[in-house]
């Protein structure tokens, strides 16, 4: 074993690790390994089985008072328990399962190590039950003594580098950078990290919770990667006056701000500080299993960002909202447009940009001033960003860009108001020409507010 400060590092085999009290913290990933990457890791297994032993890669732990969490390697670790369960299963009366390994022996149950770690995602649960199947059916096809000769292999031979961790700030520097094998964090994985271990000392129920709702707009047809993209990061930046283009790892502080339970905050603070634990105070209030109501936290976009719990509500908060400006009959006429409108450009890049652009400041209107005058933001939105749309023949992501950070934009006008009315002060310049093609219906919405001229 290599000790190095907080770090010690062995190589061990995985029989051996797959019989300690491995735990998942809440901030990992669900399982999600695929079909495509259980039948490489048995391929590569049964391919590698004549070599005295073969290195499976890398598990990091963190040793959190004698219970150890499990910082990397999650998916790999999971899968083999499958396909040690799957061994024992069809071998009961080989000794393989039985040797005297690091702490003791396997015990009957099959499953030992998963049920060990009480895994409560439904997403998890889901996937290890299909893979588990799927083990199954690689292993029909080898004869037992075949099998035999592979699980002394895997169990005994195969190993992993097992590293870990007393510091927990050096856990989480090793989950933000995890990115040798298997698909690359987003910059939303690093800030669910981040806020999660701001929120410690939250009930573990509560932050199983979050993360729950969390994953399941982060899975395909969520809306986790679309809210940070392209509405949070780009409304956020272009408020601070900055390109807003692609949210990358570089923005993740864009996102990390201060902690209400925190001593010693500044002066500014005290203001969100108190609507924390006043939201907090309503809530759980006896009264309120009578009147049955419940205070949402007053988030804003242009706010400081409230580390921990705050911050997975406030991304809820704003996945909410982006679906009710979507399906808002007052604005339905700005999202749904038919054949029969004319206007066929819309799966134009350029189009899907302006949209972009629409929603962002509809968004932000909306964030400030609530159902105040939303149809009317509703046209003002669309004139200012369609605008730009209709003043070029090629629109590429810098226009739009340049477009909210020109001296005349609207999110600026509406960071500024104190009442909606204020807003309406703002004057859409009026063009000349309608230089783009396919606009259609688009066209004649400037047309009849004035703002293009009348060409037929």
């Amino acid at each position: 074993m290599i000790k190095n400060g907080g770090m010690q590092s062995c190589v061990r085999a995985i029989g051996s690790v797959l019989q300690d009290k491995l735990n998942i913290p809440v901030y990992q990933r669900p399982y999600r390994w695929s079909e495509k990457h259980v039948s490489q890791l048995i391929q590569d297994i049964i391919h590698h089985q004549d070599k005295s032993s073969y290195r499976l890669g890398t598990v990091v732990v963190h040793d959190k008072d004698g219970k150890l969490d499990i910082v990397d390697g999650q998916q790999r670790l999971l899968t083999l328990s499958l396909t040690v369960a799957a061994m024992k299963s069809r071998l009961p009366k080989i000794d393989v399962f039985k040797l005297n390994l690091e702490h003791g022996e396997f015990k009957n149950n099959e499953n030992d190590f998963l049920q060990s770690m009480l895994i409560t995602n439904t997403i998890s649960i889901e996937n290890l039950k299909h893979n588990s199947v799927i083990i199954d059916q690689k292993l029909a096809n080898l004869a037992e003594d075949e099998l035999d000769k592979l699980a002394h292999f895997l169990v005994n031979a195969c190993t992993v580098v097992f590293i870990t961790l007393n510091d927990l700030s050096e856990a989480f520097q090793f989950f933000d950078s995890q990115n040798a094998r298997g698909k690359s964090l987003e910059p939303y994985d690093l800030l669910k990290a981040y806020h999660l271990r701001e929120m410690e000392h939250e009930p573990e129920q509560v932050q199983i919770d979050i993360i729950e709702k969390w994953e399941n707009e982060a899975k395909e047809g969520g809306a986790l990667k679309e809210i940070f993209d392209d509405y949070l990061f780009r409304i956020k930046k272009w408020l601070k006056h900055e390109e807003g283009r692609y949210f990358t790892k570089d923005d993740v502080d864009l996102f990390k701000g201060l902690n209400p339970d925190d001593k010693n905050l500044p002066p500014y603070f005290l203001l969100y500080k108190m609507s924390h634990h006043i939201t907090d105070d309503y809530n759980q209030d006896n009264v309120r299993k009578i009147d049955e109501q419940h205070l949402t936290y007053p988030f804003a976009i242009n706010q400081v960002v409230l580390n921990g719990r705050r911050f997975f509500e406030a991304t809820q908060h704003y996945v909410n909202i982006l679906k009710q400006l979507e399906d808002h009959p007052d604005l339905k006429e700005y999202f749904v447009f038919s054949k029969q409108d004319g206007y066929t450009g819309e799966g134009r890049k350029g189009d899907q940009y302006v949209k972009n652009l629409f929603k962002c400041v509809l968004m932000f209107y909306f964030d400030k001033f609530g159902e105040a005058r939303l149809k009317q933001a509703g046209l003002l939105c669309f004139l200012w960003a369609y605008s730009l749309r209709i003043n070029l023949q090629t629109l590429q992501l810098a226009s739009m860009d340049n477009h909210a950070l020109s001296s005349k934009n609207l999110f600026f006008k509406i960071n500024n108001a104190i009442y909606s009315k204020d807003v309406f002060s703002f004057i859409v310049t009026p063009l000349t020409a309608c230089r783009a093609t396919k606009m259609g219906k688009i066209k004649q919405i400037f047309i009849d507010n004035k703002l293009l001229p009348n060409d037929k």
